[in-house]
């Protein structure tokens, strides 16, 4: 959906809507794909973050198996998350020094 009037007005017939529409969409919302690249986590781990509550309630797309998710909320939950993986990845580097 259209944040303010410069983008309703960009997506007015003629202009280059379909990259506009893209470009929004990838400004509001974050697929669990981007997800998984950015954190470096397999898919399944993303179905275990919702479970376990890590990561908020998807927006399910209806009649496929993709969520998404609002980019501006889930920054806090991934900035989050991702400060759990620092921690364990930097135990798990000491343990093996360790060893």
């Amino acid at each position: 959906m259209a944040d303010n009037q410069s983008d309703i007005e960009t997506m007015a017939p003629g202009s280059n809507r379909d990259k506009t529409i893209q470009s929004i969409f990838d400004r509001d919302y974050i697929t669990s794909s981007e997800i998984c690249e950015t954190m470096g986590v397999a898919r399944s781990s993303i179905v275990y973050a919702r479970r376990v509550k890590i990561l908020p309630e998807p927006i399910k797309v209806k009649g496929t198996r993709a969520f998404l998710w609002h980019r501006k909320t889930t920054e806090l939950y991934l900035n989050a998350w991702r400060m759990q993986l620092d921690r364990k990845s930097k135990h798990l580097n000491s343990a093996k020094c360790t060893a």
